[in-house]
């Protein structure tokens, strides 16, 4: 073959492949993949959501003037508890910048409360 031919064809395939991997990346950082917005209704709005295995994931849920914790998995979702709209504000005064945040300092802080609870139990 004529080098002229496989030296364009080389720098064509190198530039394609460099596109591929630049939408690639910006799909993965904008998180383009899973920005489809079925969110459309106009008493029930998802505020937040946290992945917490592969399939699984917790959101905090609006209905009307309701606030609720659901875990949501592949087959199922299941409401765990209903908050308050105090929950939420201590959630907008923590200076956080997901509810994944916002839920790890609140795991750690009652994971020492009860810590705490248990050296006080065993001292007595």
């Amino acid at each position: 073959m004529d080098s002229k031919v496989i030296l364009p064809g080389i720098i064509s395939l190198i530039v394609v492949l460099a596109v591929l991997v630049l939408l690639i990346y910006l799909n993965k950082k904008l998180k383009l993949g899973n920005s489809v917005n079925f969110n459309n209704s106009k008493y029930i709005k998802i505020l937040d959501k946290c992945h917490i295995g592969l399939n699984n994931y917790i959101c905090i849920i609006q209905i009307g003037e309701r606030y609720f914790l659901v875990e949501v998995s592949n087959s199922s979702a299941h409401i765990q508890q209903e908050l308050e709209a105090k929950d939420l504000v201590a959630f907008k005064k923590a200076n956080v910048n997901s509810f994944k945040d916002f839920l790890t300092t609140r795991v750690n802080s009652l994971e020492s409360k009860k810590d705490k609870r248990e050296i006080k139990s065993a001292e007595k």
